[in-house]
């Protein structure tokens, strides 16, 4: 059962058949440290081994107004930084309290309330063991290696709610490397002009069900353990609407073996400890690539239905609520596997219900909650946790939401969905130097190709200023004039017909007037043969010297393959990875260098 104990409350029982282990919180007055700006302050506390650990108080109490709860972990001897866990009541049942912080294996911890005015009744820190194991905390501050230090002279999170990326500038390419945040402004207009498009158009298949749980291929509840007998929360279903994006909060060091455990520890902080009776989330993964069924009913959903969670209330009802284990702020940026990953699983979803995830959604932004989005705005098809209430959930992700959604517009086309008029199956950024100027145009494969229309922006990194390079037209090539220096290159498309935006890409582009360049379309692999033998595709400028092409395998974490040249056959296994391109010039000055993501099925 839960040991308890209150701060600024009465002490509060146990949760029946509960794995969850229960820190008392030391009382404000007999705090050791006086923090200025804090309404409470912990001593350490020894915890044994735990994965997951949340704060909880008494349905009918809340926070002050404008309080934040803040915690840290002990993790292998060295504290954690300082995480922001935002307070949370999804399920409207059970105990209020605040989102799960996920440490992946922790021997102490330590809880921080920033703010003023009087403490919720029955406030509880909770630690989870997600083997199971119970026993009783040890609150000595004594038995905590090492001591808690300085704590007024700490940042929790690094100020998460300014993620690094807006969402009309999160790309295909990795752009955080160039560094800076994109002003919100119109862009101005620049100098451009367009010419005819001429791709070729794709075939709309019929949506194939087992085609789309293959992509999703989500592992079910047994794959991490779930004690089916703590699930005491009947299924619920409801006409799928959209996806919400998530993430948890706490550390992202934990190891894969650990995924399993951490799961298991936020299933009976949600069910035992949160009495919500199961995990609020449909779906959760991981920074590995790994798929895991949340809450129970989510892959027995019927065709155009999802199960009801507990993950963004009030709009739970007919959203498929996804998040990646761990915190993703400024100084975390969510990595290509792992947007892969949720629009792998987000697009499977999509297809299976036969709803387009282009389309405009029918459900509005919920008034008085502080969401990001105007209240009564309508609710994109896939959204973040931030545009239904306020919160900083899901932090950096938010910035890509756009790339999550053109990635997932096209895998639904690919899976035979209709995408309406003009769905984008694939499109590439490609372009060429000429003699004063850029000429940037758009690949596509389309099931609607004459229906499209194109716009190109730029921003400058330098002067933080988009500019418009040409403005919407029937034609996907124009011309960029630009001054030296670096830059984010945006392509949008939509639909004529309907004016619904069918893909986003920007990649980050670096222009230097006169030199040797890397150009052209980097389609990354193509299959040339029956066995999956592939060839890299690169054009270069014919005056470079020398260019090398590497390999950089994701899952494994290490470079696998070196050419010199352009063009480099090479037969890889599943799995995501980077190409890198590098031009050299005469005097082994590097010239221009460009990496590429891609994936392998």
């Amino acid at each position: 059962s839960d040991k308890s104990s209150s701060a600024g409350g009465t002490a509060e029982s146990a949760a029946p058949a509960s794995r969850t282990e229960s820190a008392p919180a030391a009382s404000p007055q007999a705090s050791p440290q006086h923090v200025p700006g804090y309404l409470y302050v912990s001593k350490p506390l020894a915890a044994g081994s735990f994965q997951v650990a949340g704060v909880t108080w008494n349905r009918g109490s809340s926070l002050p107004a404008g309080a934040t709860v803040e915690m840290r972990t002990l993790d292998g001897g060295a504290w954690s930084s300082w995480y922001v866990l935002g307070a949370e009541d999804e399920a409207g049942k059970g105990r209020p309290g605040t989102e799960a912080n996920v440490s992946g294996s922790s021997t102490g911890v330590q809880l921080r309330i920033k703010g003023s005015g009087k403490l919720p009744g029955g406030l509880r820190l909770d630690v989870v063991d997600g083997q199971g194991a119970e026993r009783a905390m040890d609150p000595k501050p004594a038995a905590v290696h090492p001591a808690a230090g300085t704590v007024a002279a700490e940042v929790a999170n690094g100020d998460e709610k300014r993620a690094i990326l807006t969402d009309r500038a999160a790309g295909v390419q990795s752009t955080s490397q160039y560094g800076g945040t994109p002003s919100s402004e119109i862009p101005a207009p620049g100098r451009g002009s367009s010419a005819p498009a001429g791709a070729p158009a794709a075939r709309s298949l019929r949506t194939d069900q087992s085609a789309a749980e293959r992509l999703a291929a989500i592992q079910p509840r047994s794959a991490w353990g779930a004690d089916e007998s703590k699930m005491t929360w009947p299924r619920g279903y409801a006409d799928f609407e959209g996806s919400i994006v998530h993430h948890t909060a706490g550390s992202n060091s934990y190891t894969k073996a650990q995924v399993p455990a951490t799961i298991r520890g936020i299933y009976s902080y949600h069910a035992n400890t949160r009495e919500w009776g199961d995990i609020g989330y449909n779906v959760l993964i991981d920074k590995y690539g790994g798929r895991w069924e949340g809450r129970s009913g989510t892959l027995a959903s019927p065709q155009g239905k999802v199960v009801t969670g507990a993950h963004a209330a009030p709009r739970n009802r007919g959203t498929l609520g996804v998040s990646v284990l761990g915190t993703y702020d400024n100084s975390n940026l969510p990595t290509p596997l792992v947007l892969e990953t949720f629009s792998d699983v987000i697009a499977a979803r999509f297809a299976i219900a036969g709803v387009d995830p282009s389309s405009r959604g029918t459900m509005s932004v919920p008034s008085g909650t502080g969401a990001a989005l105007s209240a009564g705005s309508v609710l994109p098809r896939i959204s973040g946790h931030k545009d239904v209430k306020a919160t900083s959930c899901p932090g950096s992700i938010y910035g890509y939401l756009d790339q999550i959604r053109s990635r997932v517009a096209a895998k639904y086309a690919q899976l035979g969905g209709s995408g309406g008029p003009g769905a984008v199956v694939s499109a590439a950024v490609t372009w060429q130097y000429a003699a004063d100027a850029i000429d940037v145009g758009a690949s596509v494969t389309s099931t609607g190709l004459s229906d499209l229309q194109y716009r190109w922006l730029s921003y400058d990194l330098t002067r933080k200023k988009w500019t418009l390079i040409s403005d919407w037209s029937d034609g996907n090539w124009a011309t960029w004039r630009a001054d030296a220096g670096s830059y984010w290159l945006q392509l949008q498309v939509r639909s004529r017909s309907d004016g619904r935006t069918k893909h986003v890409s920007t990649i980050a582009f670096q222009y230097v007037a006169g030199r040797s360049r890397i150009t052209g379309t980097y389609a990354g692999w193509q299959e040339t043969a029956p066995g999956r033998r592939h060839v890299l595709l690169g054009n270069i400028a014919p005056e470079a010297h020398r260019v090398v092409t590497k390999i950089y395998d994701v899952g494994a974490k290490a470079w696998v393959a070196q050419f010199h040249g352009p063009w480099a056959v090479w037969t890889p296994r599943k799995g995501v990875y980077w190409t890198r391109y590098e031009a050299y010039t005469a005097d082994g000055r590097l010239a221009d260098e460009r990496t590429h993501p891609f994936r392998v099925d």
